[in-house]
């Protein structure tokens, strides 16, 4: 071999490693930026992850999606959220205005009780001090399992000297709309008819007071009945204890499976107070919480939760996010300036999903490398070449 020809030959090998190289990274560049591939994620703060959604769609098209892929379209309730959405934008060279969710709805990314099959074993504790209480209102969003059928237990408060003293009831017969009904210091009220059993999510609101034993029940945000003289003379008295999904034979404890709960409970708030109507219509619509009289925040840390008792981080949509009219005003982020305006809804424009991180660390998105912002430009190059 000519002695001249091997640098030549080195050159020219070297010159088409380097170009191959070149050809690789921006194919992976390519893919990054395709529709179908995402740019994940920039960690908004210690709970929150943001996706750039590429695709040019009406808002209820993205927020569809982001739905579907257990997220929601980012929130951004204040100037911090706001600096922390610019910051990704920019960072993935955004500049156009994005579609963003309308309000910061307070159940998206929520802790999710699932009870199975009737179990003594599955219940959850309010880490919480009672003290007597002349009127309270509960609300939570409940989700009835279709097979589960019988006599069943939303929540128990109950006392040392006094076990039924504040119960939701519910009842589920084959073929029939779900019954519920408030008990109070043992005086049991109707078997309200309230929604059917179709697997979907409800919110539920139940209000008593002293003064004349006064009840209301609501569910998704309409008033459904209320009554009079359930335990009208007294109050719920402080000191006990509350437990979600079962009935308390004894204080505490002594749970039966053949009235525990068989479904799934989530956003359970409690108030020392009645709430009006237009209160629980604002909340049911606006996903707001009224902090006025807020005795019990829902909050995991709050929870003491048996070993058996499965739970998830999901997402639930309220009204506000589920039942727009279809040409009525949306939400867009303008990354440049930070203005937020109101555009009409079947807009195709792009978005921005977020995410929980206790629900990314179930899919596993954990494994990601923690940096502000990481991308994974080739990891479909195997099965999308």
């Amino acid at each position: 071999v000519n002695k001249l020809d091997c640098p030549l030959a080195r050159m020219l090998l070297l010159k088409l490693l380097c170009s191959n190289v070149i050809v690789l990274i921006q194919h992976c560049i390519g893919k990054a930026l395709a529709v179908n591939v995402e740019i994940t994620s920039l960690r908004a703060n210690e709970e929150v992850y943001y996706k750039y959604h590429p695709a040019r769609l009406p808002w209820h098209a993205v927020n569809q999606q982001c739905i579907e892929r257990s997220g929601s379209l980012a929130v951004v309730p204040g100037a911090e959220e706001e600096q922390k959405l610019t910051g990704f934008l920019r960072s993935v060279n955004i500049s156009e205005p994005v579609w963003i969710a309308r309000r910061a709805p307070e159940i998206y990314g929520t802790l999710i009780l699932n009870f199975l099959n009737r179990s003594e074993r599955q219940s959850a504790r309010l880490l919480q001090n009672f003290s007597n209480m002349t009127a309270v209102t509960v609300c939570a969003w409940l989700h009835f399992s279709p097979s589960c059928h019988g006599g069943l237990t939303v929540f128990s408060y109950s006392l040392r000297s006094y076990i039924n003293e504040f119960q939701l009831r519910a009842r589920v017969l084959p073929d029939r709309n779900v019954g519920l009904a408030l008990m109070v210091h043992g005086h049991h009220g109707p078997y309200l008819s309230v929604f059917a059993n179709d697997a979907s999510w409800h919110s539920v609101c139940v209000s008593w007071t002293g003064k004349g034993g006064l009840w209301t029940m609501s569910v998704d945000g309409q008033k459904v009945q209320r009554g009079i003289s359930l335990y009208s003379s007294g109050h719920i008295r402080g000191g006990g204890i509350f437990i979600i999904g079962q009935e308390q034979d004894a204080f505490g404890s002594e749970f039966k499976s053949d009235g525990a709960f068989c479904g799934s409970i989530t956003q359970l708030h409690m108030w020392d107070q009645v709430l009006e109507d237009r209160e629980i219509r604002a909340m049911e619509k606006d996903c707001s919480l009224i902090s006025s009289g807020l005795l019990f925040r829902w909050d995991r840390s709050l929870l003491e939760m048996t070993t058996s008792l499965q739970t998830q981080w999901g997402y639930i949509q309220c009204q506000e996010h589920s039942q727009f009219p279809d040409n009525e005003d949306c939400v867009a982020f303008h990354p440049g300036s930070g203005v937020l305006t109101w555009d009409n809804c079947d807009l195709q424009r792009r978005g921005v999903c977020q995410f929980h991180e206790e629900l990314l660390d179930d899919f596993g998105t954990s494994r990601f490398h923690k940096t502000s912002f990481f991308t994974q430009p080739c990891e479909d190059l195997h099965d999308n070449p």
